[in-house]
């Protein structure tokens, strides 16, 4: 969706995406992209690879972000430097799947 745009660096407070299955590599290579709208989730995802791969400016997962129907979370937060908080009520379904998919979602 926006993988690459590395100017990105904010989406506007009522951006949503409630109905998306496949997440995968949505804000992959935005560097620039620092934080989330508050309530910002995807609880239908169920590919979250890749999501945030290289999101190096983004500091915070806002409060209930949901990824919780993630079946492959392979790579979803590497590279994410900078991601120091997380938010109250954050759910990440990172024990689906096989070993090999999941096990390095918050590998930086």
């Amino acid at each position: 969706m926006f993988a690459y745009c590395s100017s990105l660096s904010s989406l506007p407070d009522s951006f949503s995406c409630p109905d998306v299955t496949d997440a995968g590599s949505m804000f992959s290579g935005c560097a620039s992209l620092k934080a989330l709208p508050a309530g910002f989730s995807v609880p239908k995802a169920t590919d979250a690879r890749c999501m945030f791969y290289g999101c190096s400016s983004l500091s915070r997962l806002p409060d209930g972000f949901s990824a919780q129907s993630v079946a492959d979370a392979g790579y979803m937060f590497r590279g994410c430097h900078s991601l120091t908080a997380i938010g109250d009520g954050v759910r990440v379904a990172t024990g689906a799947g096989p070993p090999a998919q999941t096990t390095s979602a918050w590998t930086g």
